[in-house]
Parts: C-alpha cells; sequence; structure tokens
C-alpha cells in the first residue's frame, strides 16, 4: 500500500474507501479500500455498476457524497436513475 497524507499517522499507510452502508438492516452492501492518492471519484463508476449487481436499483434510497464527487458526468448518471 502507498503511503500517503494522514494528519495523525505521519508516512503510515493510509485508506480512502468507498462504502456503502444500508439503513436497515445496517451493514455494509459494498466496500471498495483505495490507497490514499486516488481522488474522491476514482473508480467510482465501476464501483456504483457492482454495488446495482447487489442491491435493486428503487431500493437505494438518498446517496450521499462529499464535494470530490461533484463532477457532471457523476451529478448525471445520479439524477438520471
Amino acid at each position: 500500500m502507498e503511503k500517503g497524507y494522514s494528519p495523525k499517522r505521519h508516512c503510515r499507510d493510509s485508506r480512502h474507501p468507498l462504502i456503502a452502508v444500508g439503513a436497515e438492516p445496517k451493514m455494509v452492501a459494498n466496500a471498495l479500500m483505495r490507497t490514499r492518492d486516488h481522488d474522491s471519484c476514482t473508480d467510482f463508476t465501476e464501483y456504483y455498476n457492482e454495488l446495482l449487481t447487489t442491491i435493486l436499483l428503487d431500493r437505494i434510497g438518498f446517496p450521499l457524497a462529499d464535494s470530490g464527487f461533484c463532477n457532471e458526468t457523476l451529478k448525471s448518471r445520479l439524477e438520471n436513475e
């Protein structure tokens, strides 16, 4: 694993995960552990496609994401589904 920025653990391995969590029951539906040197939206399309093989689209309520996911491709995909 590559070294990345970690304010509390300098020069140690760090991760930048993508995690989908179900509301009820509270469980992880999909997870992807990436190294910290990735942008937020790196590998998101593949991750989301894999998630849709596990969970039906009508069961996904409200996706939460930070500003790192704010690009036109991702926004239009989520809005159109």
